[in-house]
């Protein structure tokens, strides 16, 4: 029986109402209780922030994708490396690090649970492989169904009990937690070389729209009453003008649940790029986070892009495609059988260069725009956007007007006339920071046990 006291602690805890209390904590194994014994192991907390453990609700650190990142860049695996110390494995890797680097450095930041993005169901053994290895971790995986013949079959055929039932058994067959769409029916058309251009288009075969993909999961998410909701990558990632097939996505979301969003929206800084091309990108986060301020069905998660070298994956293949083309780097590529679709490309996301400052503004933006921070989550879609190890500085950033605008002046001189950040001076505070990086992500997870 293993019993701690925290004594003098400063405690942010929105989920229970508790914001910048001077409060004991009793903890028995594992567990916070009333009370403890007189031998219990003391810690004096005084003038310590004390907050819930952190979750991130969208992250890549487990999985055949995620390894196959690890081995075709060991450039990013001489990074970070540390020796075996007592009681703690040798580590390495910097945006895709080592399984053993992923548990210590989210454990350093207060982080207790963790989702994984996206899980092709035939390679989920591999996930659960490496979720054995996160000894300190409660881990979770959202599990792929955007190109799934057998749950489009069932849309084409209207069939909602059909398609529920196929999520239902492979959820059950898979370990999943939750149902991901990534380019819902984009990555069955990548099979052929093809891609969706927003949710009305057909999936070639199937006569299946996009929306109507999504619309049928979220039912079939409800009807099967599981804790989140489907956790949605828009379609069009990454391209000029998104902003628009974002917006019709989130206003065709219907409200189903009174007790969280029915519809999770990640990464959204990828799909809030307004103009035609790339040489007049700018910054549609106004119009974005306005629609989620008039839809409390709707959450998002940020998808902050940092500044430095990092590695992307996503089941979004034909973006990587399009992605490589851009960057003319390494690539991977690979076809899930009826299931979906994967790729990989490493990046340098460069202060210099417009289209990259451009996405590190909106991210921030979107954070800033939307008014409630239960409706707005912190991540960087890691390590898309950056590795995990920037939620700090970008708590910093959110929470500090001066440190933004040294920021924003490092970066492109064109980025103000793209973009809004100079102009927002609002700034989050600790509770709000609890919020988006605890219980805002455990509340649309359906896990506020865990925190």
């Amino acid at each position: 029986m293993n019993e701690l006291l925290i004594r003098n602690a400063y405690v942010i805890d929105p989920v229970n109402g508790v914001n910048g209390e001077i409060r004991d904590i009793a903890v028995k194994d594992g567990k916070i209780v009333e009370s403890v014994g007189s031998r219990a192991v003391v810690v004096d907390a005084k003038g310590q922030l004390t907050l819930p453990g952190g979750i991130d609700s969208h992250t890549h650190i487990c999985g055949t994708k995620v390894n196959f990142g690890r081995y075709m860049s060991p450039e990013d695996m001489r990074a970070g490396r540390g020796r075996a110390q007592p009681h703690m494995h040798a580590v390495s890797g910097y945006s895709v690090p080592t399984v053993y680097a992923n548990n210590y450095r989210y454990s350093a930041m207060g982080y207790t649970t963790i989702l994984e993005g996206a899980m092709a169901p035939m390679e989920a053994r591999h996930t659960h492989e490496e979720f054995r290895h996160m000894t300190l971790h409660d881990t979770m995986a959202n599990t792929l169904f955007d190109g799934n013949w057998s749950v489009m079959e069932a849309i084409a055929d209207a069939d909602l009990k059909k398609a529920a039932a196929v999520v239902a058994w492979t959820l059950s067959a898979v370990k999943g937690f939750g149902l991901k769409l990534t380019n819902p029916g984009g990555s069955e058309m990548w099979g052929f070389g093809k891609n969706v251009s927003c949710i009305h288009q057909k999936v070639d075969h199937f006569g299946v729209t996009p929306a109507e993909i999504i619309e049928y999961m979220i039912r079939a998410n409800e009807l099967l009453k599981l804790p989140h909701s489907v956790h949605l990558h828009c379609n069009n990632l990454g391209k000029p003008g998104n902003y628009k097939c974002t917006l019709e996505t989130m206003n065709r979301t219907p409200d189903l649940n009174d007790k969280r969003q029915s519809l999770y929206l990640t990464h959204v800084q990828f799909h809030s790029y307004g103009g035609s091309k790339w040489s007049d990108l700018c910054s549609k986060s106004d119009d974005i986070a306005w629609m989620v301020n008039r839809k409390p069905q709707v959450a998002i998660d940020m998808g902050q892009v940092m500044f430095g070298k990092t590695t992307t994956m996503t089941a979004d293949g034909p973006m990587e495609f399009n992605l490589y083309r851009m960057y003319h780097n390494k690539w991977s590529n690979h076809d899930v059988e009826l299931e979906t679709a994967s790729g990989i490309i490493p990046v340098f996301y460069s202060r210099k260069n417009l289209v990259n400052s451009i996405m590190w503004a909106i991210g921030l933006e979107l954070a800033l725009q939307v008014k409630s921070p239960w409706q707005c989550m912190l991540t960087t879609d890691s390590p898309n956007g950056a590795p995990f190890v920037k939620y700090p500085e970008i708590a910093a950033l959110l929470m500090s007007r001066k440190y933004r605008d040294e920021e924003l002046s490092r970066t492109h001189p064109d980025t103000e006339k793209r973009t809004l950040l100079h102009s927002l001076d609002r700034e989050l505070d600790w509770y709000d920071i609890a919020v988006m990086t605890r219980s805002a992500q455990a509340k649309a997870l359906g896990v506020t046990g865990l925190g």
